[in-house]
């Protein structure tokens, strides 16, 4: 149950950072965001592997490969963030909510080719079930548009990646240190940000409102520094088709925010959404004691 709870709290997190990362990218290009919101979190990260508890001395732990974290560190944050950032930097949200939800099914296709993962036919509908929830879940009174274009394939890439993150660290991150991990994984992340951005995009980072580098600061808090931790550890111990039911929790958190800050009441389509999103889970964790009550 641990392990779930530390799932559902990085899912949370990572929907915090999306509003966030949203108002900073509205000023900052895509590559000065996300190597501000990756340099942030990764400052945090640090100032936790400095302070780690004994328990999670590397001592107690296999050791962390770091091509492992520079592989990691590449696909997530890395990359994903800033195909992400670029994404939602020339097409709408609702757009970019459709896509990014897609990181449920692509974890559960990453799962079955990489490890060889028997996926049952419970477990497909509730990723399907829980992807229909979060869409749907995200619909204002506007509704949802779709637009295909150089737009949408940065936000299908980050959903590859997306899955292809939780996969790789359930198939290489058992029994490491995931604080340690945490940190190459950010360390590696921080220096491709800085590169693309000194390579491709300087000059672009300067003269902003001050609210606009706090929201991309939050961003790195909310969408790396806090959930990547909780997020390497549980992930390793969870099968990676429950991880995926799970990521459809990040895009309900930005209703539910909206909600709190007094932005106006949910439709009923985001109820419903919502309701699905929950139904996706309570299937998933009855068959599974279900199961292990038979075994």
């Amino acid at each position: 149950m641990t392990n779930y709870l530390l799932l559902i709290a990085a899912m949370i997190s990572w929907g915090l950072s999306n509003p966030l990362a949203d108002l900073a990218v509205s000023s900052l290009s895509a590559a000065a965001q996300t190597l501000l919101e990756i340099s942030s979190g990764f400052l945090i990260i640090t100032i936790f592997y400095l302070l780690r508890p004994k328990r999670f001395r590397d001592s107690t732990y296999q050791n962390v490969s770091w091509r492992f974290a520079a592989f990691l560190g590449a696909v997530q944050p890395g990359f994903a963030w800033l195909l992400g950032n670029y994404g939602y930097t020339v097409t709408t949200a609702s757009t970019g909510v459709i896509l990014l939800n897609l990181e449920a099914l692509f974890t559960v296709f990453w799962a079955a080719i990489w490890l060889k993962d028997r996926i049952a036919h419970y477990e497909i509908f509730a990723v399907l079930l829980g992807i229909i929830g979060a869409t749907l879940g995200s619909f204002d009174k506007s509704g949802l548009s779709l637009t295909i274009g150089l737009d949408a394939l940065c936000f299908l890439g980050s959903s590859v990646l997306c899955g292809l993150n939780a996969v790789a660290v359930k198939r290489l991150g058992s029994g490491i240190n995931p604080i340690t991990l945490a940190y190459r994984q950010a360390l590696f992340s921080t220096i491709y940000a800085f590169t693309w951005w000194a390579l491709f995009d300087r000059g672009h980072f300067a003269g902003r409102e001050h609210v606009i580098y706090i929201a991309g600061a939050l961003s790195g808090v909310f969408g790396v520094a806090l959930p990547i931790v909780a997020f390497n550890y549980a992930a390793a111990r969870v099968k990676s088709t429950h991880v995926a039911v799970l990521f459809n929790v990040v895009p309900l958190v930005g209703v539910i925010g909206a909600i709190v800050l007094g932005r106006g009441a949910p439709t009923w389509i985001q109820i419903i959404g919502g309701l699905f999103v929950l139904a996706s889970m309570y299937i998933l964790n009855h068959r599974s004691e279900s199961e292990a009550f038979k075994a």
